[in-house]
């Protein structure tokens, strides 16, 4: 991208996107292409002029006159002539727009005719195709009926000669029975012996069921026994649940009272324990006031300094620490800056000197009086912070002083570092919990420090601590503030160990924080807060005229000691007598449930000898039904033997003309029965046989009825599509009709608006060089200097008086107007293309130079003011500059038109470049434009889509050769 500052000739000569502008100069009918293949039109090439642009000189001499008129009359004819043949070319246009109209609605009409005949004639088609597949089914079911009763007479065949065959076995067993038949009674009486057995068999058989049965009663029975038994039981669990239930729910309610009075008691105790010792610790607060503002003090405490200083001294006097009275007795902020407040490590803030340390030297281990000593100034210092942010003192034990003192044994046997109790996982850590748990505590907290120095002193270990507590609270961010958490727990009860080590680190230093664990413990009981000494003897060992200071702040500390240890006891017995009320409520409850539970057992037992009573009135019924039933079955076998033997007494032999008589009759039923059921037998196949043929009949007649039935549907479905394509059809034929109609008759509005004012603009063009309507020209002083015409596009053709001036458009003089062309000019529309019928150089790429472009332009002006006036040499000029331009402010977004034979702008509106845009070509650079006839549309379609498109030809006859869509404008890149 260029981006110095340019001229407005440069700005314009820019490269698109993607395309140059291109700009086509013709004849006034370029546009007239699109007209009928009997409307010719053709333009001729541009030959630039070369003429030199001549000096203006005045109009005085009198051969001028007289050639204007000549000129006049010239264009008149000219005028004229372009008049008839605008009308001729409309007129042309209108008939050739009527006759494609007429043939494309003749093709249309013809086109829906034939289509509606070939859809009729598929239709019958298929009509007929539908009637034949319907016979052709009805057929094939037809003979699948008759195929199926074929089959079922031949399947009645083989059944009768099987009924036939079985009949003839029969018979055939029926002559094999009589012929063992002799007339003796002897198989009579086999009979009835076979039959006495059954009979005694049966009877046994009665008694053995009538048994089963009394079994069966008797077990029922003793289930419904249990069952009583078992839903008794479920009964009494029921109630007991319930019962219990009820208790538990009167046991809970009561407990919440109990709960909520314990918990308002313990509440109560707690702020009235709260506003004692507040009372106290003010009086504390006031009595250690007076002693820090004693200025009779021959010692001073050490202040802190800030380590990270530059300029303050670490170890100034003010922070250095000679003597036990240089020891302060509360924390101070050192004023560590917030870039060093997260620091894993620190530096001290008080300094150890020793010049006047007179304290007791440390040998390995402390003794029992020095931890208690290091543990009272380690809290006293812990204490001064909790207090001054309104949090209680913390309280050191006797019992916490030992379990802190054992565990630092422990850590020692064990060569403990920095490295916390509970997390060593081994002896240490075992024992150190013990110990606490045999003081009735359980170690809560712990924090460690340690000191480089092997060698200690009393106060070298106390400035250890003083250092040591102020990075707890000051400087652990590195730690999360876990440090400073310990020390500021409510309720604190902590205590301070030195542990000697073998480590890295010579002593490791030991705060441990406990709690109690059962508070009516007497291990506990006995176990009173300690009074910290260690304010009152730093204090005294200052020196100064303050004992009364020191002693009241002494006994202000030992009165908070005492009302905190009265206020502990108070609160252990508001909890004592909590639990036991809480306990006699359990108590009570544990006896109700535990009578519902006897009742409840006592309830089941005598469930469980109910049914033991039951069964054994069941099982004696049983054995009675018994001993019933066997006597039963004595007399019945009794019966049977004197049954069996008189018949046996009555049977004789049969003589043997009685058989044959027997045999004779018994064969002639025999035979009569065998052809009574083969008739039967005949008689119902018969009956089947008619069932089945009219079955299938009804079915073939349904069937055929159903086809019948979709043949006609489809059938009159198919007229509806006929119906539906014919409506279909001649819709789109009356919409061609219309629209044609509606083409022409825009055509031929257009056309006489056109020609109108093509006449308005002919005359006024004629009035504007008619020599009739000249004013005389004011002639040029001695002294002016000639003015020369030059191509330079920044200077301005003088215009003087109302002539016509040829150097103008409508108020814009020829330089204005061809800068704002080129400021408003926008490349083609893409996808148009030239309407010649070979492609022309206007199809070239967009591969040419701006300067190519930029010279185009202003070969443009070079040759409009090189032109001269109508009637003179080289009139064809006249038709060189046809351009078009938008205006930017146009509300009704209309395009301006320049028609250079009339030297006047016109407007065409949005819908005709729309319509018109997609003939024009796509140039990449300025050439000649070789125009050719075009015939119009065959088809009404084509027709309807392109009528619009004549229009152009109207526009063509105001001389517009090229126009560009408003709406794309050209971008720097």
């Amino acid at each position: 991208m260029n981006n110095h500052k340019m001229t407005r000739r440069e700005r314009y000569a820019v490269k698109t996107p993607t395309k140059k502008l291109g700009v086509a100069t013709a004849t006034a009918i370029t546009l007239a292409t699109i007209a009928t293949g009997t409307t010719k039109a053709s333009a001729a090439e541009v030959q630039p002029s070369t003429r030199t642009p001549e000096q203006t000189t005045p109009s005085t001499q009198p051969d001028e006159k007289t050639q204007a008129t000549a000129n006049y009359d010239a264009a008149k004819a000219s005028e004229a002539q372009k008049l008839a043949d605008t009308q001729a070319q409309q007129k042309a246009q209108e008939e050739a727009t009527a006759k494609a109209n007429a043939e494309a609605q003749a093709a249309q009409q013809a086109a829906n005719e034939k289509a509606q005949a070939d859809a009729e004639a598929q239709q019958k088609a298929t009509d007929e195709a539908n009637a034949q597949a319907a016979a052709q089914q009805a057929a094939e079911q037809e003979a699948a009926n008759q195929a199926a009763q074929v089959q079922a007479q031949k399947d009645a065949e083989v059944a009768q000669q099987v009924e036939i065959a079985k009949q003839q076995q029969e018979a055939a067993d029926f002559a094999a029975q009589q012929a063992k038949e002799t007339g003796s009674a002897q198989e009579q009486r086999d009979a009835v012996t076979a039959q006495n057995q059954q009979d005694i068999a049966n009877a046994q058989a009665a008694k053995a069921a009538q048994d089963a049965t009394i079994e069966a009663n008797a077990k029922a029975e003793q289930d419904a026994a249990k069952a009583r038994q078992d839903n008794a039981n479920k009964q009494a669990d029921a109630s007991q649940k319930a019962d219990t239930t009820t208790a538990q729910i009167k046991q809970a309610a009561e407990t919440k009272t109990q709960t909520d009075v314990n918990t308002k008691a313990e509440a109560t105790q707690t702020a009235s324990n709260a506003a004692s010792e507040k009372t106290a610790q003010n009086t504390v607060n006031s009595a250690q006031k007076t002693v820090d503002t004693s200025n009779t003090k021959a010692t001073k405490a050490a202040t802190p300094a800030n380590p990270y200083s530059e300029t303050d001294d670490a170890f100034a006097d003010a922070q250095a620490i000679n003597s036990v009275g240089n020891l302060p007795t509360k924390i101070s902020d050192p004023h560590i800056p917030a870039s060093h407040v997260n620091d894993a490590g620190y530096y001290d803030y008080y300094s150890y000197s020793g010049e006047n340390d007179n304290t007791p030297k440390i040998n390995g281990d402390a003794t029992t009086a020095q931890q208690a000593e290091l543990s009272d100034y380690a809290m006293t210092l812990v204490n001064s912070y909790r207090t001054a942010h309104g949090l209680s003192a913390a309280v050191v034990t006797n019992n916490a002083q030992k379990a802190v003192d054992e565990s630092a044994q422990y850590r020692k046997a064990v060569n403990a570092g920095l490295t916390h109790t509970v997390y060593l996982g081994n002896s240490a850590t075992t024992k150190t919990t013990q110990a606490y748990k045999d003081l009735n505590l359980f170690n809560t907290s712990e924090n460690l420090g340690v000191s480089q120095a092997s060698e200690l002193t009393m106060l070298s270990a106390k400035v250890n601590l003083l250092n040591m507590i102020t990075a707890m609270i000051y400087q652990d961010g590195a730690h999360a503030n876990g440090h400073l958490a310990n020390f500021m727990r409510e309720n604190l009860q902590m205590a301070f160990a030195l542990q000697q080590s073998n480590s890295e680190w010579p002593y490791i230093f030991v705060f441990q924080g406990s709690e109690i664990n059962d508070t009516n413990n007497p291990v506990t009981v006995n176990d009173k807060p300690l009074t910290l000494k260690s304010a009152s003897e730093i204090e005294a060992a200052r020196g100064g005229n303050n004992a009364a200071a020191v002693k009241a702040l002494a006994d202000a500390q030992a009165n908070l000691t005492n009302v905190k240890t009265a206020n502990a006891q108070k609160l252990a017995d508001v909890r004592t007598n909590n639990k036991q009320a809480l306990d006699n409520i359990n108590t009570k409850y544990a006896k109700i449930v535990a009578d519902i539970t006897t009742s409840h057992d006592a309830t089941v037992a005598n469930n469980a000898k109910s049914y033991a009573s039951d069964v054994a009135r069941i099982k004696q019924l049983a054995t009675a039904q018994h001993d019933e039933n066997a006597t039963k079955l004595a007399e019945t076998l009794a019966t049977l033997k004197d049954n069996y033997d008189a018949k046996l007494a009555n049977i004789k032999d049969v003589p043997a003309d009685e058989l044959a008589a027997k045999k004779a009759t018994d064969k002639a039923k025999f035979e009569q029965s065998q052809v009574q059921e083969l008739a039967a037998f005949k008689a119902n196949q018969a009956k089947a046989e008619s069932a089945l043929e009219t079955k299938l009949a009804n079915e073939l007649a349904s069937f055929k009825a159903q086809l019948d039935a979709d043949v006609a549907s489809k059938a009159e479905t198919g007229a509806k599509n006929l119906d539906a394509l014919k409506a279909s059809n001649d819709k789109a034929y009356n919409d061609l009709v219309a629209t044609n109609a509606q083409a022409l008759s825009n055509l031929k509005t257009s056309n006489a608006k056109s020609y109108a004012k093509a006449q308005a603009d002919s005359q006024a063009y004629l009035d504007s060089i008619n020599p009739a309507n000249a004013k005389p020209e004011t002639p040029n002083k001695p002294s002016d200097k000639p003015t020369t015409d030059t191509p330079d596009d920044t200077k301005t053709p003088v215009k003087t008086g109302d002539e016509g001036d040829s150097g103008s458009v409508g108020s814009m003089t020829l330089d204005e107007y061809y800068a704002k062309l080129k400021e408003t000019a926008i490349k083609p529309t893409t996808g148009a293309s030239n309407s010649s019928a070979k492609p022309s150089t206007n199809q070239q790429t967009s591969t040419n130079t701006d300067n190519k472009t930029q010279a185009y332009f202003d070969r443009l002006i070079q040759l409009d003011k090189s032109t001269p006036s109508v009637g003179g040499s080289n009139q064809t000029t006249n038709k060189q500059a046809n351009v078009t331009t938008t205006v930017a402010k146009n509300q009704y977004n209309d395009h301006v038109v320049y028609d250079a034979s009339a030297k006047v702008l016109n407007t065409i509106t949005t819908a005709q470049h729309k319509n018109s845009i997609a003939t024009l070509p796509s140039n990449g650079t300025v050439s000649h434009v070789t125009q050719s006839s075009v015939a119009l549309p065959k088809t009404g379609v084509e027709s309807s889509s392109k009528s619009l498109a004549v229009l152009i030809s109207m526009v063509g006859l105001l001389g517009i050769s090229v126009y560009v869509p408003k709406h794309m404008k050209n971008k720097r890149v």
